[in-house]
């Protein structure tokens, strides 16, 4: 596993070295709990302004689109993508802080991680990114079942958070 820090401040050095040290074990619980595997993951950690910005050229270099979403989703401690060979976790150092919400994002967005995995999970992220940016536009009905699986999804990371616990 990859972890890397994005535009970061030094005052977030501790949280970088301490995603570092339990990034491993906060995958192996996850993939253990869920029975199911995690891709390559790539772990960021960066600052408010570093997340959103990381997002938008990420999400244009993933698509080939040439100007940023519109939409942005409010995600204050993490967020969950794919790349090309597996999933990228963002943790937003500024939002958690040295605390236990650093472990409980981690482990919440490696959920997303292993959902991204599931079949059919890389379509649906591509679809959301593209309606999005107005690429291909959802109808309504497939954008009432994307809303409801992001809500199902949120639900069951939601579920697992108290693995972060056997992180201390």
């Amino acid at each position: 596993m990859d972890v890397a820090g994005y535009q970061l401040h030094s005052d977030y050095r501790a949280c970088l070295n301490r995603v570092e040290s339990i990034a491993e074990r906060a995958a192996t619980l996850v993939e253990r709990k869920m029975r199911a595997p995690l891709a390559p993951v790539k772990v960021i950690v960066s600052d408010d302004v570093g997340t959103d910005a990381f997002f938008s050229s990420h999400e244009q270099k993933l698509i080939g689109a040439r100007r940023p979403a519109r939409l942005r989703d409010a995600a204050p401690f993490g967020r969950t993508t794919i790349d090309r060979r597996g999933v990228i976790v963002v943790i937003n150092a500024e939002a958690c802080g040295l605390t236990e919400q650093l472990d409980i994002t981690l482990v919440h967005e490696l959920v997303h991680g292993v959902q991204s995995s599931r079949p059919e999970g890389r379509e649906l992220i591509i679809q959301r990114i593209r309606n999005n940016h107005k690429i291909d536009r959802l109808s309504w009905s497939a954008a009432w079942a994307a809303n409801r699986q992001v809500a199902a999804d949120e639900r069951e990371a939601r579920r697992y958070e108290h693995l972060a616990r056997k992180l201390r």
